[in-house]
């Protein structure tokens, strides 16, 4: 809704809602927490395989994209058991393939790695619903990621953590398993007013009527407001650490990335390597926001003792670490 929607509501894996085409290219730029922007194209009764191939052949694609460009198809699974699923995939294929074939006698070919195209059929218990992927890559692919830790949060999660924790750019901000940053990345794009898509293409940009020139003036606003982000915030202190130093050095390299820079410089966004168990506070108050190892994700690093025993001695000696210096500050904790 801030950023534009109209007539939300939720709906079986998303939010529907309306837009205006500049809103959905805002959608795209700015939305830290969602992972596609879909756009629906029909929307009928569908309960076979014929009239699955039927809706998406009768579809307008020549619309949106030509025959000369590359696709691929997605189907989405709307809470209906489809043991065949591989088959109507290629169903749906085979029905925007033979929409261009019968009109222009050619086709588009197939790419799936990197199409121009997107197409996503969401199959539900008695309607189908046919969408042109405006995003392309998934959302959480900000376009700054080179290396990353084992078991990484996905970006559009991390911003969602942030969110909940209710952290503000003027408290401090603490990570002590900061792993590959990505927490106190995600908060500082918040700080700084950095949008998510600043630096990555997204599928819109490849459809027919695509008007690049105020597209461009959207990406240098969003360029200019992170610049003048990164001067406004003066007292930021977000700071992460992690005991393997191969991890402060890649958190430190993505930050790099991600235009972080001067706040490295300065000390505003600081990562070191410590043993969670040593951290000391950098503020009077603050917040920490933590993805700390757990389950059969990660082994808790720097102990020889049997995984559940390491476990219960690491949240142990952190939660008594907290006790002693932490006093103020509020704790917040993905966990299983």
């Amino acid at each position: 809704t801030t950023l534009g929607a109209q007539a939300c509501k939720t709906a079986m894996g998303g939010v529907e809602f309306t837009a205006t085409w500049e809103h959905l290219q805002v959608m795209n730029l700015w939305s830290s927490l969602a992972g596609r922007i879909l756009m629906r194209l029909a929307h009928e009764p569908c309960t076979s395989e014929n009239q699955l191939y039927h809706l998406v052949k009768k579809t307008p694609w020549r619309d949106w994209f030509s025959e000369k460009q590359t696709l691929r198809v997605d189907l989405n699974n709307l809470g209906v058991d489809l043991p065949n699923a591989r088959l109507l995939q290629l169903r749906v294929k085979d029905a925007v393939c033979d929409h261009f074939r019968d009109a222009c006698g050619e086709r588009p070919d197939v790419n799936l790695d990197q199409p121009d195209i997107r197409i996503v059929a969401g199959v539900g218990p008695s309607h189908t619903s046919v969408y042109l992927d405006l995003s392309g890559e998934n959302l959480f692919k900000r376009g700054w990621r080179e290396e990353k830790g084992t078991a990484p949060l996905k970006e559009n999660l991390a911003a969602g953590l942030v969110r909940l924790s209710q952290w503000q750019p003027e408290q401090a901000l603490m990570d002590p398993f900061c792993g590959s940053g990505t927490l106190l990345i995600e908060a500082a794009a918040k700080a700084t007013d950095r949008a998510p898509g600043l630096h990555r293409h997204f599928a819109f940009e490849n459809l027919k009527g695509f008007d690049v020139k105020p597209w461009q003036a959207m990406r240098r606003a969003a360029e200019d407001s992170f610049q003048a982000g990164l001067q406004r915030v003066a007292t930021l202190r977000l700071v992460g650490s992690d005991i393997t130093r191969l991890l402060i050095d890649i958190a430190s390299h993505n930050a790099r990335l991600a235009g972080f820079t001067p706040l490295l410089e300065d000390g505003r966004l600081r990562f070191e390597q410590r043993d969670a168990r040593t951290m000391e506070p950098c503020a009077q108050t603050g917040v920490i926001l933590c993805n700390p190892p757990y389950g059969e994700r990660l082994d808790a690093k720097g102990s020889r003792l049997e995984r559940d025993e390491a476990y219960v001695q690491l949240f142990t000696d952190v939660g008594t670490r907290l006790k002693q210096r932490f006093s103020g500050w509020r704790f917040c904790c993905l966990t299983a």
